[in-house]
């Protein structure tokens, strides 16, 4: 049956059922591929008293003439043309032309479980409250989840329930998954905003908090798909406009969550806002690396209104970097936001403008007092800086400089000492940019590179080439507190390069200290032992260079891959003394066992009668 939407009651209309126990209501717009599926989940519910209302919003796909033929072949679908346009309009609509005692609302793209709406409708019936929460899956074509998995108040079923009692039920705040009696959403006054982006969450938070009872039906009543291509709402979710639209209803939730007055109500809503959704909506548009800035003032101001509402406490709790990008998005400096985000968050791949990126986000990192942020950054950073010495373009270099500065800028108050994983930045604030430039050539230029690596019982044997005509080899610790020369054997190739073969054994490493692979060119006066760092480099181990270290409670070394793409290697204690220490250690742990038996006390069914 077709109806225009005129508005007002159309129960009067000739072919349509008696006023049924349920109205399914669907707004429908370009889903042709998907809306026969949901319509037939629909109308197979185990419900009887059922009617579906799909209300058109302008197709042009055929999306119309697939809902008609349902129409026509089954009286509990009724067909209504929108005249206005939007999915929220579209929503209202379809309440008006409802009929039913309990309302239920479907997007036209997802399906209803069998038995779904009975369970939501017999819950309702029983204790009489203003709504009832159902399960949900999400489903794409390559997976299936269950998102509602850590939200506690979703674990077992709940009868007449109330929100504060079970805050983590605002975590659901999507429309589809639940069913309302109809006279209470109607009392409410609801309406769904006219906006482009999450036109449900204030409906949804508005009907939690007037409710006085609640239930929860701990089965799957909903099937949400997650569409994939640009077609689809969740698709176009980074856009500037969609963002802010977001942003602006969160807002109008907070205010909501705010007027309530429940602690525990308002550290749940933080979460969601600081964790998940406003983190996920507002880290989304900041990873576009050709995101629209168009909207940065107002994305700030509402940004900064939404936290002055929340308890400070939750925004303390988060990491340093997601702390920093909250921050920095209310200050008006979303650019440095954007580069962190796309930097250390999210972890692209290898960007044309990469170092500027890590300059931008350090300075705004400095800038806007995030000391711990600036900190993490670096320490992600040192890899980044390897990998730029060993293959970095030399126009890149003038830029490589200055993010080197804003490095240690950022780190100074750091006891890792981040930069001095690299020899060539050791004492960096002490030289000049183009003492710094040389050393990064120079490194570069020899191209010192690991070959094979053979792991034995008493010693590690390496073999290599550099570009250099000659090479010392070194080992280091990352704190560059000295080095330890390593002797190694050289020939000339034609080239006028060299490839080289040392042995590392036991006498040459101290015990327990963890030591890299460095070399310098000879003459180049790195081989003092003073660790200056001067021309000196990380030996690089490509992960094209496959070893392994079978276990061999004999061996005495240990050796790894580290973070700046070279080579660690560690020297154990002799195996004698490490059997002696676990020898020593389960003795202590039989003896604490062994006391915490006689000072339990007996129990009294095990006393003689």
């Amino acid at each position: 049956m077709t109806i225009h939407a005129t508005g007002g009651d159309e129960g009067a209309v000739v072919g349509r059922p008696a006023a049924p126990m349920l109205s399914v209501l669907v707004p429908a717009h370009n889903v042709r591929n998907w809306i026969g599926e949901t319509l037939e989940s629909l109308l197979s519910q185990e419900l009887r008293e059922l009617e579906v209302v799909v209300v058109d919003d302008h197709s042009s796909d055929g999306t119309r003439e697939i809902v008609a033929r349902f129409a026509e072949c089954d009286a509990r679908v009724a067909l209504v043309d929108a005249e206005q346009s939007g999915g929220a309009a579209a929503r209202n609509t379809a309440v008006l032309h409802a009929r039913g005692r309990y309302l239920a609302f479907c997007d036209a793209d997802d399906l209803v479980p069998p038995g779904g709406y009975r369970s939501l409708v017999a819950s309702l019936e029983a204790t009489g409250s203003d709504l009832a929460f159902g399960d949900f899956l999400k489903f794409s074509p390559t997976k299936t989840w269950r998102p509602t998995a850590g939200w506690p108040a979703f674990q077992e079923a709940r009868r007449a329930v109330r929100l504060v009692d079970h805050p983590s039920l605002l975590r659901g705040r999507a429309v589809w998954n639940k069913v309302f009696r109809a006279d209470y959403w109607r009392r409410l006054g609801i309406e769904y905003p006219e906006t482009v982006r999450s036109n449900d969450i204030v409906p949804m938070v508005t009907s939690y908090l007037a409710a006085t009872r609640v239930d929860v039906v701990p089965e799957v009543v909903y099937l949400y798909r997650e569409r994939p291509g640009a077609s689809s709402m969740t698709a176009r979710a980074t856009t500037a406009a969609s963002v802010l639209a977001y942003l602006r209803q969160e807002l109008a939730c907070a205010a909501l969550i705010a007027e309530a007055a429940d602690p525990g109500l308002s550290s749940t809503y933080a979460g969601i806002f600081y964790e998940a959704d406003g983190w996920k909506h507002l880290s989304e548009h900041l990873a576009v690396s050709s995101r629209d800035d168009s909207a940065d003032a107002q994305i700030s101001e509402t940004v900064a209104a939404i936290m002055a509402l929340l308890p400070e406490f939750r925004f303390n709790r988060l990491a340093p970097s997601r702390r920093a990008v909250f921050d920095l998005a209310r200050r008006h400096r979303l650019e440095a936001a954007s580069a962190l985000v796309r930097l250390v968050e999210r972890r692209p791949p290898h960007e044309s403008d990469h170092l500027a990126l890590w300059t931008h986000a350090l300075d705004g990192l400095r800038v806007s007092d995030h000391a711990l942020a600036a900190r993490d950054a670096v320490r992600m950073l040192t890899p980044v800086l390897a990998e730029q010495i060993r293959a970095g373009a030399e126009t890149d270099d003038a830029e490589l400089i200055r993010l080197v500065r804003a490095a240690e800028s950022a780190s100074d108050d750091d006891p890792w000492r981040p930069l001095h994983r690299l020899p060539e930045f050791e004492a960096s604030r002490t030289v000049s940019d183009d003492t710094l430039l040389r050393r990064i050539r120079a490194s570069r230029a020899g191209a010192h590179r690991l070959a094979h690596v053979r792991i034995e019982r008493g010693r590690v044997a390496l073999s290599g080439a550099s570009g250099s005509e000659e090479v010392r080899l070194h080992l280091r610790t990352s704190a560059a507190d000295g080095l330890v020369s390593v002797p190694a054997s050289q020939r000339r190739t034609a080239e006028g390069a060299s490839e080289w073969t040392a042995s590392i054994g036991r006498s040459r490493v101290p015990v327990g200290v963890r030591l890299h692979l460095v070399a310098s060119a000879s003459g180049s006066g790195s081989g003092s032992g003073s660790g200056s760092g001067s021309d000196t480099t990380i030996v690089a181990f490509p992960t094209s260079v496959r070893f392994s270290t079978p276990y061999d409670r004999f061996a005495g070394f240990t050796v790894g891959r580290n973070s700046e793409g070279g080579i660690w290697l560690e020297r154990r204690p002799h195996w004698a003394l490490r059997g002696a220490r676990r020898a020593a250690r389960t003795l202590r742990e039989r003896m604490a066992r062994a006391s915490y038996s006689l000072r339990r006390p007996v129990s009294s069914s095990s006393k003689p009668a």
